[in-house]
């Protein structure tokens, strides 16, 4: 995938496949949060969603929903409930992950910089930080669910991850006691 993006080769079929997904996620999120699409259009050279709603979260969920990695996740569990996936099913199913992944994120990463609307309306810097953590959760999320081991559930993740911030923040905050007690001594 990153391939097809450096050389360029067929980018205006990736960029219309990029803007459709990225128009197509704004819409969904629309919806989620209770708005209507009054009129949606895309194409290599841009689009567009008008709406009756916006927030954030709809503003930005391009950037960190894989719209096309979610149409694989789907098409799988779909597939999964009808037929008994084999061994090299699954290969394929992790392979679309990582090429569908990868195009999110070069796109992505390609169209930030170029005067994006969704990004000013919140900050730029706002929205890239939450981009940023957005697409790690996202990332955790689905390698949480595409993982066959019962070790790297989202649960078994979620623990891992509060132990470890709780160890942090005592640390962290034994640091900082430390620092005020002695801060007279530099004041």
């Amino acid at each position: 995938m990153l391939g097809w993006f450096f050389s360029k080769l067929a980018q205006p079929f990736f960029l219309y496949l990029y803007v459709f997904g990225h128009e197509l996620t704004h819409a969904a999120f629309v919806k989620l949060y209770g708005g209507k699409v009054l009129e949606i259009e895309w194409g290599a050279d841009g689009g567009y969603v008008t709406t009756d709603k916006s927030n954030w979260v709809i503003s930005l969920s391009p950037y960190f929903v894989p719209f096309w990695s979610v149409v694989t996740v789907i098409l799988y569990v779909v597939a999964s409930f009808f037929w008994e996936i084999p061994p090299a099913g699954i290969l394929v199913f992790y392979a679309t992950m990582g090429a569908t992944w990868t195009f999110h994120l070069a796109w992505t990463l390609w169209m930030i910089p170029r005067d994006q609307p969704d990004l000013s309306d919140n900050g730029t810097f706002l929205s890239l930080v939450l981009i940023y953590f957005g697409n790690l959760v996202v990332l955790i999320g689905l390698l949480c669910f595409s993982s066959a081991s019962p070790l790297l559930s989202l649960r078994e993740f979620g623990y891992s991850w509060f132990a470890t911030a709780m160890t942090w923040g005592d640390t962290t905050w034994r640091w900082i006691d430390r620092v005020i007690e002695r801060l007279p001594e530099y004041l």
